[in-house]
């Protein structure tokens, strides 16, 4: 007779692998899947990740196990540093489970119970790996196109299973594929804006991943172009650098532009990269020192991912336009190196970036979602 039961913990090596092998096999029929960096993983479910040291996180584990094997598995958190109109915040992330509704139930349950009794939240959120800094949101629409670098992924049957439970949809993304002929097409109705900026003597310049006070400017500078985002919290020098800064010593940052005023002030960024989606895919999560020396020996990517642009609000406000010459240069830089399509990537509902493809936008072949449960 099959036996269910789930398991609470807080850390538990021996669970982070079996999470991972977990995960190989739910999405083992996908094509398009992406398998998370192994090493990575398990890092942020040790006790030693930044969060899990932070007195005032609260944090539990759930594991479903069928026949003591894992067929679930989620971390329920309250990030101290999350806060919403709402009231306070939980949120269920490190999520994997079977394609069964039922287990997805068995397993949900005593985690939202958890959240609501014994961290007293108002309403939980789903999916979030701790933070929007780290993997949040559910893939709606788009499961048949090929995964890109820090796309959410996930079984096609999840967002019925969320319905199901009752939650509903608090915000929307969508990314949008654009092909060469789109840019070229596109790109000329921000040049004005970008030579204008130029002959003010606004400089655009490459990332400099070595300059520590650029990647302190670039910090500062992102954390300001995102606290305006539902779920917004502060992230430390350290754990920047360990995401969008170690994402970018990966990819590289031929793509990547920086800011400055006249007199050399950090004043906005372009975070754009190659994308290496193909090369990750053949990795198969196994990111040991032998299988990124293999990646070198790849051929170049043919796609490139448009991700995160900003401008300080201070020199927005007193220069408008800047915003269209810093995405005016980028696509400059696409074209140039002869990238076949372009992905403008996790556009929020409200993005202002949507402007650039608004007619793409409506015919965009992927959707995200971020779920909610009130308390």
């Amino acid at each position: 007779m099959t036996r269910l039961e789930v398991v609470e913990f807080d850390h538990d090596a021996r669970m982070a692998r079996e999470y991972l092998d977990l995960i190989g096999r739910v999405h083992a029929d996908d094509r398009q899947w992406i398998a998370p960096l192994r090493r990575s993983t398990r890092a942020q479910l040790a006790p030693t990740h930044a969060f899990y040291r932070t007195p005032e996180n609260r944090y539990r584990g759930f594991a479903l196990r069928r026949d003591d094997r894992l067929v679930g598995h989620v971390l329920a958190t309250v990030n101290k540093d999350l806060v919403d109109p709402a009231g306070k915040t939980g949120a269920l992330g490190f999520l994997e489970v079977e394609p069964d509704y039922e287990l997805f139930r068995r397993l949900l349950e005593p985690a939202i119970s958890w959240l609501q009794s014994a961290a007293d939240v108002r309403q939980i959120w789903a999916t979030m790996n701790f933070d929007i800094w780290h993997s949040y949101r559910v893939m709606t629409r788009g499961f048949e196109e090929p995964a890109f670098f820090g796309e959410p992924r996930n079984g096609p049957w999840l967002p019925k299973f969320f319905e199901q439970l009752g939650f509903s949809v608090k915000k929307r993304w969508v990314s949008v594929t654009t092909s060469r002929e789109f840019l070229i097409g596109r790109a000329p109705h921000f040049r004005a804006q970008f030579e204008s900026a130029v002959a003010d003597g606004y400089q655009f310049e490459r990332l400099r991943l070595k300059d520590t006070e650029e990647l302190d400017e670039l910090c500062s500078a992102v954390g300001m172009a995102l606290e305006e985002f539902d779920g917004y919290t502060p992230i430390a020098r350290r754990e920047f650098d360990t995401l969008v800064g170690a994402y970018l010593r990966f990819t590289g940052t031929e793509l990547a532009t920086v800011l400055r005023t006249p007199d050399s002030a950090f004043a906005g960024f372009n975070i754009a990269f190659p994308d290496p989606s193909e090369a990750l895919h053949k990795l198969a999560g196994h990111d040991d020192w032998l299988n990124r020396l293999r990646l070198l020996r790849r051929p170049p990517p043919h796609r490139a991912l448009q991700y995160m642009i900003g401008v300080l609000p201070e020199v927005r406000a007193a220069r408008p336009g800047l915003g269209r010459a810093l995405l005016y240069r980028t696509l400059q830089l696409i074209l140039e190196r002869g990238y076949e399509s372009t992905i403008f990537a996790l556009l929020a509902e409200d993005s202002p970036a949507r402007y650039f493809a608004m007619d793409q936008v409506e015919i965009a072949e992927r959707e995200y979602a971020l779920y909610q449960l009130a308390c």
